[in-house]
């Protein structure tokens, strides 16, 4: 589903925005994740974890309905199209998730939260820099 939401999404604002804009806005939204990444606190995850399975499903559930790579479908989506996106991406999905659970049980044993909070604020800011780069190359290379 949100998936679908991500490729249509991307669909229209590719249709719409002009590549300057489609950066400035990437910039925009990479820029307010990795605030949010900074920002957020991993004490509640870790309480609602420990009391059940069921209760972690949930949270995670809810997390990935807001998650980066939806940012992600709906800017390939802007590019390529939505059904090749929706189903690749849907595909990628699937095989992500199976690798995350793998690589974050090990993982998540000697790694602290807050490095991992740190190094994805980083990285998503780092990503936020390069699409204003691309942004401020558009909007110079004219039409």
């Amino acid at each position: 589903m949100t998936t679908s939401l991500s490729a249509v999404s991307g669909g229209v604002i590719g249709a719409t925005l002009s590549p300057a804009a489609r950066a400035w806005l990437a910039a925009f939204v990479f820029l307010a994740v990795a605030a949010w990444s900074w920002m957020a606190s991993g004490s509640d995850a870790q309480k609602v974890l420990g009391r059940s399975r069921l209760a972690a499903i949930g949270v995670l559930v809810g997390a990935e309905l807001g998650d980066k790579t939806m940012f992600a479908t709906a800017g390939l989506g802007a590019e390529f199209g939505a059904l090749p996106v929706w189903l690749r991406a849907s595909i990628g999905m699937a095989t992500a998730g199976l690798l995350a659970v793998a690589v974050g049980a090990r993982v998540g044993r000697w790694l602290a939260p807050q490095t991992l909070r740190v190094v994805t604020s980083a990285v998503f800011l780092v990503v936020a820099v390069s699409f204003v780069v691309v942004a401020m190359g558009s909007a110079h290379a004219g039409p």
